[in-house]
C-alpha cells in the first residue's frame, strides 16, 4: 500500500480516519445532543398527560439540604463529623432525604437523611418494590469542579445501589456512563439510566448487588 500511495497520502488517510473516530466519538455528541443544534423538542402538550407546576419556597433548589438549626447555614457538613467543610474543595453536601406520607395526612414526616462515600453527584433516583432498596445516579465522577466540565466529552457517572434498612450503599456499576441523568425502573427488576452526554439509553439488572 506505501508503494501504491506514498507516505504522503498514508499521513493524509490517517488524519482522515482520525477526524472521523473523534467526530463520530466526541463531537457529533457534543453538538446535536449537549448543544442540542437541530433538536426537535416535542411539547407536554402533544401527551395526554395534565402537568401543573408546583410553587412553594420551601422547594427552592431541593436536591440536597442541611439547615443549622441556629445559623441557618446551608454548607457541606461532613457525614461523620458534622463539621462545616469548603464546598469549594470538596463540593456540593450529597444527602438523599427519606420522609413518609400518611395518606390521611397532608405533610410530609422526615425519616433520615442518608450520606455515603457512594452517593457523591447524585441525580436520580430508582426504587424497588419493597421501598427499602434504591439505586441512585451518580452522574459525574468527582463532585469537584477541576474535571467535571470535561466529563461532557469523556463520559462519567455511575450507578450506588442503597439498602436503608441495612445502611450499606457502594457502588454498583461505574463503566460505560455518558454523564448518568434519570433513571427508571420496571416490574421485571431491570433499571434504565438515560446518560445525558450520549443521548443513549443503558439497561441494568441487580444481580448479587451489583448492577450488570
Amino acid at each position: 500500500m506505501a508503494g501504491i500511495l506514498g507516505p504522503r497520502a498514508i499521513f493524509w488517510v490517517f488524519v482522515v480516519l482520525a477526524i472521523g473516530v473523534i467526530y463520530r466519538t466526541y463531537t457529533h455528541s457534543f453538538i446535536f445532543l449537549t448543544l442540542g443544534i437541530g433538536r426537535e423538542i416535542q411539547p407536554i402538550e402533544d401527551f395526554p398527560w395534565t402537568c401543573i407546576r408546583v410553587r412553594n419556597f420551601l422547594l427552592e433548589g431541593c436536591e440536597d439540604l442541611w439547615l443549622d438549626e441556629q445559623d441557618r447555614k446551608l454548607p457541606p457538613v461532613d457525614y461523620v463529623t458534622r463539621e462545616f467543610l469548603d464546598a469549594l474543595v470538596v463540593g456540593a453536601n450529597s444527602t438523599v432525604e427519606m420522609f413518609d406520607l400518611d395518606e390521611t395526612s397532608d405533610t410530609l414526616e422526615h425519616i433520615k437523611s442518608i450520606a455515603s462515600e457512594a452517593i457523591f453527584t447524585p441525580n436520580g433516583v430508582a426504587v424497588e418494590e419493597d421501598g427499602l432498596g434504591f439505586v441512585i445516579t451518580n452522574d459525574h465522577n468527582t463532585k469537584t469542579r477541576t474535571f467535571c466540565d470535561l466529563e461532557m466529552l469523556s463520559g462519567g457517572g455511575s450507578l450506588a445501589y442503597c439498602r436503608s434498612n441495612t445502611g450499606k450503599y457502594h457502588i454498583a456499576a461505574d463503566k460505560g456512563f455518558s454523564i448518568s441523568n434519570r433513571i427508571a425502573h420496571d416490574k421485571n427488576s431491570y433499571y434504565y439510566v438515560a446518560n445525558s452526554a450520549s443521548g443513549l439509553i443503558t439497561v441494568h439488572r441487580l444481580v448479587n448487588n451489583e448492577l450488570i
